[in-house]
C-alpha cells in the first residue's frame, strides 16, 4: 500500500465513523519498513579515484618488494655446555668397578673418592700392605724429583764459579806472563853485567869478589825468572782443570736427568705391579658437580675409559654449535641465533638467544668433539654467549643443565625481496 494513501484513508474513516483507528499511523509506518527495510543505492566511483587507489596498492607493492628481506638459514645443532668445559675421569688402569660413591647430580669436593678399581688379581688380604709399599715408592718418586733438581741446581751453581774463576785465571795468567817478560829482561841485563865484569876482572880493572857479586846476581834473576815461569805454568793448569770441570758441568745435567729416569721407570714399573694387586681409589681432580655417571658397580673397564665428568657449578654456560663446510660460510661473530632445546619444546617454552662469539678458523674432527654429538665428517665449532640460562615454568625458574642438546637456524644473510625472486625464477645461486 502507498504511504501516501494510508493517512489520508485512516483520517476519512475516523472521521465518518468518528471512531478511534485500530493503528496508529507511525505503527504502520513502522512495520512496513521493518518487512521491506530501507533500499540503498551504491554508486560506482570516479575513474580518477579508482586511477588513485591502484596507484597507491602499487606503490606499496614495490615498497614491500624493496623493503622486505628473506633470511638465508642454515642448520646447526649443538650443546651446552660450561665455559671451562666438561672434565672427563679416565680410568688410569684396567680392572672392575669395585665401589661406586657417587651419582649423577652429587656435589664432590677436591680429592673426594668416587669409585674404586680392583684388578683381576686383587688380593684382599694383602690390601693394607700393598697400598703401604704403593704409598712408600710414590713418595721416594717425590723425593727423587727434589733429589734430581738440588742436584741440577748445585751443578749450575758450580758452573757459574768456575766461570768466575776461570776469569780471574785468565787475569793472574795475564799477570804473571808480564812478571815473566820483566824477569827475563832482568836476567839478560844481569847475564850481562856479570860478563862484562869478568872480562874486567881478566884485565885487573876490578877486583875478582866484585865480579862474583855480579854473577851471583845474574843467577839469582835467573832463578827469579825461573820461578815467574813455573807460576805461569800453574795458571795454565788451573785453567785446563777449570774449563774441563766446566765441559763437564755442561753434559752433566743431561746425565742425571737419564739416571733419574731410569730409577723413576724402575719405581713406577714397581707401583704398577703394586697397582695390579691392589685396588684403585679415583677421586675427583677439583670440586665440583657430577654430570654424567658411565659405569656402574661390577663393570669392567680398560684403561683411559671415561668414568664420568664433572662441571664447575659456577662456570656459565655456553652454546656450542657445529655447522657441517658446506654451510660455515659467512657466519660472524656478534649475530644473534635463537636455540630450539630439545628438552624444552619452542611451540611451550619459546627458544633461547645467544650471540655468537666466536667461530672455529679450521673444521674439527669428529673425534676431537667433546658434546657426544655424532657427526658424518668434520665440522666447525661456533660459540655463542646465552642472553638467560634458565627457564621459567609456573613460576619457577629452572636453570638449564650442561649437555642440553638444540637445533639452531643460523642466519648467513638477508636477501631483498626482489633479489630472492629473481634468483628463484633465474637459478642464480651466487652471493654477490
Amino acid at each position: 500500500m502507498p504511504d501516501r494513501y494510508l493517512p489520508s484513508r485512516l483520517n476519512a474513516t475516523d472521521s465518518c465513523r468518528g471512531e478511534t483507528p485500530l493503528f496508529r499511523r507511525q505503527a504502520a509506518v513502522s512495520l512496513r519498513r521493518r518487512w521491506f527495510g530501507p533500499v540503498q543505492l551504491l554508486t560506482p566511483p570516479s575513474a580518477p579515484v579508482a586511477i588513485g587507489v591502484a596507484a597507491a596498492a602499487v606503490v606499496l607493492l614495490c615498497l614491500a618488494v624493496v623493503t622486505i628481506e628473506i633470511p638465508d638459514r642454515v642448520r646447526a645443532v649443538g650443546m651446552l655446555v660450561p665455559v671451562d668445559g666438561l672434565l672427563k675421569v679416565r680410568a688410569s688402569r684396567a680392572g672392575r668397578i669395585e665401589k661406586l660413591v657417587v651419582q649423577n647430580g652429587d656435589n664432590v669436593g677436591r680429592h673426594q673418592v668416587l669409585m674404586r678399581i680392583s684388578g683381576n688379581k686383587h688380593a684382599p688380604g694383602r690390601a693394607p700392605e700393598l697400598a703401604a709399599r704403593i704409598a712408600s715408592l710414590r713418595r721416594e718418586l717425590g723425593l727423587l724429583g727434589e733429589e734430581l733438581q738440588r742436584e741440577v741446581d748445585a751443578v749450575r751453581e758450580r758452573a757459574m764459579l768456575n766461570r768466575k774463576r776461570l776469569e780471574f785465571t785468565k787475569q793472574r795468567i795475564a799477570v804473571a806472563q808480564t812478571e815473566l817478560r820483566t824477569r827475563e829482561q832482568h836476567a839478560v841485563l844481569s847475564d850481562g853485567q856479570a860478563q862484562r865484569f869478568h872480562r874486567l876482572t881478566d884485565s885487573r880493572a876490578v877486583a875478582e869478589h866484585v865480579a862474583d857479586e855480579f854473577t851471583a846476581s845474574a843467577l839469582q834473576a835467573a832463578a827469579t825468572r825461573e820461578a815467574a815461569h813455573q807460576r805461569v805454568l800453574d795458571l795454565q793448569d788451573e785453567q785446563l782443570v777449570i774449563e774441563q770441570q766446566l765441559a763437564h758441568d755442561r753434559t752433566l745435567p743431561e746425565i742425571l736427568y737419564r739416571r733419574a729416569a731410569i730409577k723413576r721407570e724402575i719405581i713406577e714399573r714397581q707401583i704398577a705391579a703394586g697397582e695390579l694387586l691392589s685396588a684403585v681409589e679415583i677421586t675427583a681432580p677439583y670440586a665440583g658437580v657430577v654430570s654424567g655417571v658411565a659405569v656402574r658397580a661390577g663393570e669392567e673397564v680398560a684403561v683411559g675409559r671415561v668414568l664420568m665428568t664433572l662441571h664447575n657449578p659456577a662456570s656459565r654456560l655456553e652454546a656450542r654449535l657445529y655447522l657441517s663446510p658446506d654451510n660455515a660460510g659467512m657466519i660472524s661473530a656478534g649475530q644473534r641465533v635463537e636455540l630450539q632445546l630439545k628438552a624444552y619444546p619452542h611451540q611451550l617454552f619459546g627458544t633461547r638467544s645467544a650471540i655468537v662469539r666466536s667461530v672455529s678458523a679450521t673444521t674439527i674432527a669428529v673425534d676431537e668433539i667433546d658434546a657426544g654429538l655424532v657427526f658424518s665428517g668434520p665440522v666447525f665449532e661456533v660459540r655463542a654467549e646465552l642472553q638467560d640460562s634458565a627457564v621459567m615454568v609456573s613460576g619457577r625458574s629452572w636453570s638449564l643443565p650442561p649437555g642440553t642438546s638444540f637445533t639452531a637456524d643460523l642466519v648467513r644473510r638477508r636477501w631483498p625481496l626482489f633479489r630472492w625472486l629473481w634468483r628463484s625464477v633465474s637459478g642464480d645461486m651466487s652471493y654477490s
